[in-house]
């Protein structure tokens, strides 16, 4: 097999990697790189990367890897996205779920009741859902 495609493999990695990433551009992901390399890759060497230009050094797959929390062949396999995805899920919906009890014990605490406002008494005032409890009863 010629360079080329290695070369291919390594440019969708950095791809799939800056995408895992959340960065906004390859500027911004080219500087995640660097501070965790120490100082290299410059924005454009990056992209002379990306580009095609020049061969993406084995080193730079490592620090991709690193960047996003997975090993270098799950990133260059491009099993780890579902992986990631799911991952993610699981820490919002955790973070969901400690928020709701934090919002009753505070709403306990200040005498509100926890209902909408559908079945709120007559005799109380009707408390409108947070966005967080709008979403939670869909």
């Amino acid at each position: 097999m010629a360079v080329d495609p290695y070369n291919q493999r390594a440019i969708d990695a950095l791809q799939r990697a800056q995408g895992l990433s959340g960065a906004r551009s390859a500027v911004a992901f080219a500087r995640r790189l660097a501070e965790r390399a120490g100082g290299s890759p410059s924005a454009s060497a990056y992209r002379r990367w990306i580009t095609g230009e020049a061969i993406v050094p084995a080193w730079a797959l490592g620090v991709a890897a690193d960047v996003v929390g997975i090993t270098v062949e799950e990133l260059v396999s491009g099993e780890s996205s579902v992986a990631v995805s799911n991952d993610w899920r699981v820490r919002v919906e955790d973070a969901i779920g400690r928020l709701e009890s934090e919002m009753i014990e505070v709403r306990q605490q200040v005498g509100l009741p926890w209902q909408d406002s559908d079945s709120a008494e007559p005799d109380q005032p009707a408390v409108a859902p947070s966005t967080v409890e709008r979403r939670l009863q869909r």
